[in-house]
């Protein structure tokens, strides 16, 4: 495959995702919205609670799976050695897997739920979320394959397919179960969870026995390599998994301790892992694309030896990533209590996004960065740096929010949404010898930013962002400023319109000087 060939492939498959993923979290954010109307602030808190415990099974059953079969596949592209059986092995593996860790999960729900989340009401989600998490490791398995051969449409059809089962059958069962009390309206939420996994699995299934490429009978045994690569990531999933399983049930009993009620300490965990989270993390869509598919592009060029060839494009994505994040950060801070208002109707959701307004740029680094060094052979070092961090949240959160409550929640999540984007940028760096323009990538764009910011805030006390269609007007207002800006500061400039015109066209770009 040329680069240039390569390169359209990857602005396509990046096209797509980043579509889907916005109208995907579009119709996420309003479903949160009508969960939250229908199970409460408590309810979303419990939800989010029963996740832990629930995305640590995923962890244990699906860890390590999709990034093994994207790596394999896409190296043996890369070398001209097809092999047809790296899939039936992968799911020799992951469904036996997937079958273990869902057995552990429902016959473990009452002590999960009355000893370890220190919450019974969880019980009954967690079993009806168990049937899952084998259908989940084979849709891994299959996903992994199709970003290897760069058909990225099919996984994205298939989120969408999963996430619209998800809401009918959720829509359907709430009004029944809901009202007969917090569980039964989690009960409804995960139910659409099992059953949406399942319909994603089926669609995934069929498309494999349509688009099923031709592949040599024979190669390289595949198992060794496969779990070369899936237990490094796996052991590095589990564990950090674990560690924040461990840390989100400490959450909540540490806001206890220091004085909320059992309810209070749920609604304010639901504040912020349940609502702000998932409104702060809505724009990115554009970076988790390329986040999934760095990793088949960098395993391919690695094996066919012209790795430096696409270091041009990290440092765009990269650049791009930085960009965009700093914007939204800007955003949050203009705009938080309208923004709340909006889209949750709550103001103290907004008082938790100006807190975490800072943080956004790491948060966004954190996914690409971690993509970009599996892609590089490097997931022993997003296993020691995963494994690093969450050692020390679990032991800030055990020792600092029962002192300090909220704030000592806020606190930890500064310390670790900075530490671990640092180690893994520095990792990069490291690797692939990349010198990054901090002027250009970041002072610069957090000056325009911050000018932005005030400009917008002016707008908003101003009376200007009360309504829907205002608010729409004074982000518009800030995005235009800001990005003026930025031209005027040159931290962006005609060199960076070429680059980002010859690439989306695949034709490869010249080398550019950093400062």
């Amino acid at each position: 495959m040329t680069i240039g060939t390569g390169r359209r492939k990857l602005v396509l498959n990046a096209a797509v995702l980043t579509a889907v993923s916005l109208l995907l979290r579009t119709a996420g954010m309003s479903y949160r919205v009508h969960m939250t109307e229908r199970v409460g602030t408590e309810g979303i808190g419990l939800y989010t609670l029963t996740q832990t415990a629930f995305l640590f099974a995923v962890t244990l059953a699906t860890a390590g799976l999709s990034t093994a079969v994207t790596r394999v596949v896409s190296e043996d592209i890369g070398a001209g050695r097809e092999n047809r059986r790296v899939l039936p092995r992968a799911l020799c593996y992951a469904v036996p897997l997937g079958t273990l860790a869902g057995a552990l999960l429902f016959f473990g729900a009452d002590p999960i739920g009355a000893h370890f989340l220190a919450d019974a009401r969880t019980a009954l989600p967690l079993r009806i979320l168990a049937p899952a998490l084998p259908v989940m490791s084979a849709a891994a398995v299959l996903k992994g394959y199709f970003y290897a051969r760069r058909d990225a449409a099919l996984p994205a059809v298939s989120d969408v397919l999963e996430q619209g089962v998800e809401m009918a059958v959720f829509f359907a069962l709430a009004g029944r179960w809901a009202p007969r009390g917090v569980a039964w309206g989690c009960a409804a939420i995960v139910t659409g969870t099992t059953a949406s996994e399942l319909a994603s699995l089926v669609f995934l299934a069929a498309a494999y026995r349509l688009r099923r490429h031709r592949e040599a009978a024979r190669g390289e045994p595949v198992l060794p390599r496969l779990l070369r690569i899936a237990l490094p990531v796996s052991g590095s999933a589990c564990l950090g998994a674990g560690l924040r399983t461990v840390e989100n049930t400490l959450i909540p009993r540490g806001l206890e301790v220091h004085g909320a009620s059992h309810a209070r300490a749920l609604e304010l965990y639901g504040l912020v892992r349940g609502m702000a989270l998932p409104l702060i993390f809505y724009p990115a869509a554009f970076v988790s694309a390329f986040a999934s598919l760095l990793i088949p592009e960098l395993a391919e060029a690695r094996a066919a030896g012209r790795v430096r060839s696409l270091h041009g494009a990290i440092r765009r994505v990269i650049q791009c990533a930085l960009l965009l994040s700093i914007l939204v950060a800007g955003l949050l801070a203009a705009f938080p209590s309208e923004l709340a208002r909006l889209v949750y109707r709550n103001e103290e959701v907004g008082r938790v996004l100006l807190i975490l307004a800072p943080l956004t740029p790491f948060m966004y680094l954190d996914s690409i960065v971690d993509g970009m060094l599996k892609g590089l052979d490097e997931q022993s070092a997003v296993l020691r740096y995963n494994l690093f961090d969450s050692a020390v949240r679990v032991a800030m959160v055990r020792f600092l929010i029962p002192y300090s409550g909220f704030f000592g929640f806020m606190l930890v999540m500064y310390v670790s949404n900075i530490t671990n984007p640092f180690l893994s940028l520095r990792r990069l760096w490291r690797v692939t010898g990349i010198r990054p323009a901090r002027a250009e990538w970041v002072y610069k764009p957090v000056f325009c930013a911050a000018a932005a910011a005030v400009g917008g805030r002016l707008l908003a006390a101003a009376g200007l962002a009360r309504n829907a269609a205002g608010l729409v007007a004074c982000i518009a207002v800030f995005c235009v400023l800001y990005l003026s800006l930025l031209f005027a500061t040159a931290a962006l400039g005609e060199g960076d319109l070429r680059f980002f015109r010859r690439f989306f066209a695949g034709v490869r770009a010249k080398p550019y000087k950093t400062s």
